[in-house]
């Protein structure tokens, strides 16, 4: 990474003090000499002079916050195609590298080259003339508690079967330890690439977790209308007879990385 020279702050929510927290670290890199820029509802949750990140963007993108805010970090870093510091102020924090309290001496290893690259899968999401990137997953469910999704799957072409169930959830291998592994899916390696589609509470012990090939096309048809989750951010109905598509997308997510994880145990601590 060349010399960084602005830092671009994001927020998911105003909870556990984040608002207080991210002009704190603002402060801190300012005094470094560094230019901080945040998203627009960054800007909006907060008095701080921040500059605009989608004017001026960033070197180096900062989610301050649990996993939510890394999955919505993950989005500017990738259409800046610039890294993502994560920093946990969260109640799980499963993704997250740094703790607040590390946030200076994060800085100090980032200045001294001092660090590693985690190159994530992300997925691309087509549905009608809307296409979506997501780092976690893609969920096709039902409309409301009381009905049933019924959902044909099609992987590069060859019928994968109908399901009756509440929901399909299409991750990639970070994703697997987020909604898929809740829902009976493998945990994935995530230095591997791969499609995981994860049934949720399917009406039949027959059709379980499929691992595809990550150069693999996953269409999923509603058979009755139902709903399309685009990585818990936003929602869209898909009506009787519609598709998705899901995919490898082009990009991927790059990760600062500070610390040798052991993801396995990192399961037993924080999933439990």
């Amino acid at each position: 990474m060349e010399r960084l020279k602005t830092i671009g702050f994001v927020l998911h929510s105003r909870k556990r003090n984040n608002v207080e927290i991210v002009s704190q670290l603002a402060d801190s890199a300012k005094s470094r000499g560094y230019l901080c820029s945040a998203t627009k509802d960054t800007m909006e949750w907060t008095d701080y002079p921040f500059l605009s990140f989608e004017e001026v963007g960033a070197d180096l993108v900062v989610s301050l916050g649990g996993d939510g805010s890394v999955l919505l970090a993950s989005q500017y870093a990738v259409e800046k195609g610039v890294p993502l510091l994560s920093i946990n102020n969260g109640r799980v924090g499963f993704l997250t590298e740094i703790e607040i309290s590390e946030f200076e001496k994060a800085l100090d290893r980032i200045e001294k080259g001092d660090y590693g690259i985690y190159r994530r899968m992300m997925l691309r999401c087509d549905f009608r003339d809307n296409s979506y990137i997501g780092l976690n997953d893609f969920t096709v469910h039902k409309k409301s508690f009381a009905e049933v999704a019924h959902l044909s799957i099609e992987i590069d072409g060859i019928n994968a079967g109908d399901c009756f169930c509440d929901g399909i959830v299409i991750s990639t291998p970070t994703g697997s330890t987020a909604y898929s592994i809740s829902a009976g899916g493998p945990v994935i390696a995530p230095d591997m690439d791969c499609i995981l589609v994860t049934p949720i509470c399917p009406h039949s012990i027959a059709f379980r977790p499929i691992v595809a090939s990550d150069r693999s096309k996953v269409v999923i048809t509603a058979k009755e209308n139902c709903m399309l989750a685009t990585g818990g951010t936003s929602a869209s109905e898909i009506p009787a007879g519609e598709s998705v598509l899901i995919q490898k997308a082009e990009k991927y997510c790059d990760f600062i990385v500070l610390n040798e994880k052991n993801l396995y145990s990192l399961i037993r601590e924080k999933l439990v």
